[in-house]
């Protein structure tokens, strides 16, 4: 909503456009865009661009959006155009480099999806989420030495927040440096008492996986779902980390099965659940 807002301001800003055919076509790819009518944004946006008399900020907002409207159709190739076209008029873009990561991560493009989440997290350095992305990213990918040092950077910059505290302890698991003192001192700082808190607990010892399981069970709804998820993939992850595969399966397996797909833990438990899989069938093939 705010970056709509600063479009209106546009009009005010920039009055020579606002007399403009090109600008009423911005202007209605505005409308459509908010009412959620994605072809017509498309198409209202491309009139505006190919007028050619845009300045170059309203022309960044049109390939933005316009972009984001592609990618909603799932046209990457489309997207990813216009985000190129937002990164040559306005480089230090966060939105767009995060918007053509996504892109690239949905076309396979991982190197190209860990520069721009690496670029957006550099334009602002003490903002702890696209550090806390990017490592999450690197993860995923099984690049473990990397995602290290950035996901403990989120927690640097980010002190309470226990997901990534977490997800520092998957990395170092990961590596193959666990560091008890170091994961204390982190989950302290955070309110072990709410979720996920238990999950920190679990992690330092100081909870069973039963006990674990059953806090994961409180609530009702989307809440209790949404619980069961975490604990099945931060559980899983963890597990599997160690070696303890045979146990890490079924939870992983209950991660992609019911954790719904906007929550930040099903890619990577997609991702670690075909890679323990794939290491099966492999070692099943080699006998």
């Amino acid at each position: 909503m705010h970056r709509f807002l600063v479009t209106a301001l546009l009009l005010l800003v920039f009055p020579a456009d606002a007399e403009a055919g090109s600008f009423a076509d911005f202007n209605k790819g505005i409308a459509a865009h908010n009412r959620g009518e994605i072809d017509l944004s498309i198409s209202a946006f491309s009139d505006a661009l190919a007028a050619g008399d845009l300045s170059a900020d309203t022309q960044s907002v049109a390939h933005l959006d316009r972009g984001n409207a592609y990618a909603h159709k799932k046209q990457w190739p489309e997207a990813i155009a216009d985000f190129d076209a937002v990164l040559k008029l306005k480089p230090n873009n966060r939105e767009a480099y995060s918007a053509r990561a996504a892109a690239n991560i949905a076309l396979g493009n991982s190197d190209a999806a860990k520069r721009d989440l690496l670029a957006a997290a550099e334009i602002v350095p003490n903002d702890y989420s696209f550090w806390f992305a990017l490592g999450r990213f690197e993860w995923q990918t099984q690049d473990y030495e990397t995602a290290l040092p950035h996901l403990e950077r989120a927690v640097f910059l980010d002190p309470k927040n226990t997901y990534a505290v977490l997800w520092a302890e998957i990395a170092r698991q990961s590596v193959h440096r666990p560091d008890t003192d170091r994961l204390a001192k982190q989950a302290v700082l955070t309110d072990l008492d709410f979720w996920p808190g238990p999950i920190a607990e679990f992690y330092r010892g100081k909870t069973s996986l039963d006990e674990l399981l059953r806090k994961a069970a409180d609530g009702k709804g989307e809440v209790q779902s949404g619980q069961i998820c975490e604990t099945n993939f931060y559980v899983g992850a963890w597990q599997a980390m160690q070696g303890q595969v045979a146990q890490a399966l079924p939870l992983l397996e209950d991660a992609v099965a019911k954790c719904p797909q906007t929550f930040i833990e099903y890619p990577p438990a997609v991702a670690l659940l075909n890679q323990l899989k794939s290491a099966q069938t492999a070692g099943v093939a080699a006998q």
